[in-house]
């Protein structure tokens, strides 16, 4: 009867330690959610297209748009390693934070996107550098024309409401297959017009 008083003891002991160090835990994600700061919007390091064959730093147009599809994703890099959250949302559609390859394949089968998130470290001072967000749009919006890929910044804190919780978007616009192709064609359109023009005029 002893020894079961002495384990009944020990259990309570334990079961006692262990409460202390799960409400130890959740007072101190409490307080670094409260001293998290305002969200801010997320500054753009560059655009990449992936490989095959190599991947490609892509430079916007004069309209600050992101000639690059068609291809599977879109890789975001931002400017620092943004410890906070995100919300990702193409057209306003919201996507999911999804790592798991099969949930990812059966989102592609489905005609959905999901993204892919990060943290990139600096070669050279092995410090945390920027955070880099892989965008996987849909089948149809890779194959369409023109969208927005929209990423906000989330704060932890519970005392931030409005832009403070969640900040205005970082924007990229990506334009698909459709609408490139549709471009070129009036810009030949627009060629064959300036030339015959000028071949009226010489004429008369």
């Amino acid at each position: 009867m002893k020894r079961k008083n002495v384990m009944s003891k020990n259990t309570i002991v334990g079961l006692a330690c262990a409460f202390l160090v799960v409400t130890a835990g959740c007072a101190i994600d409490r307080t670094m959610a409260k001293r998290a700061p305002a969200a801010q919007s997320p500054g753009l390091h560059r655009v990449i297209k992936p490989g095959p064959p190599t991947e490609k730093v892509i430079i916007p147009n004069l309209k600050g748009e992101y000639e690059m599809l068609p291809t599977e994703s879109v890789v975001i890099q931002l400017t620092s390693g943004y410890l906070s959250d995100f919300q990702v949302d193409i057209d306003g559609d919201v996507l999911g934070l999804v790592e798991n390859v099969e949930r990812q394949r059966d989102l592609e089968a489905a005609d959905m996107g999901y993204y892919t998130s990060k943290l990139m470290p600096d070669v050279s001072t092995n410090d945390l550098a920027y955070r880099e967000i892989t965008v996987y749009p849909s089948p149809s919006k890779r194959d369409g024309d023109t969208f927005n890929i929209n990423i906000r910044n989330i704060s932890a804190s519970t005392k931030y409401t409005g832009l403070e919780k969640i900040s205005s978007p970082l924007t990229i616009t990506v334009v698909g297959e459709t609408a490139r192709e549709e471009r070129r064609s009036s810009d030949v359109d627009r060629r064959t017009e300036r030339i015959q023009g000028q071949e009226e005029e010489e004429e008369e």
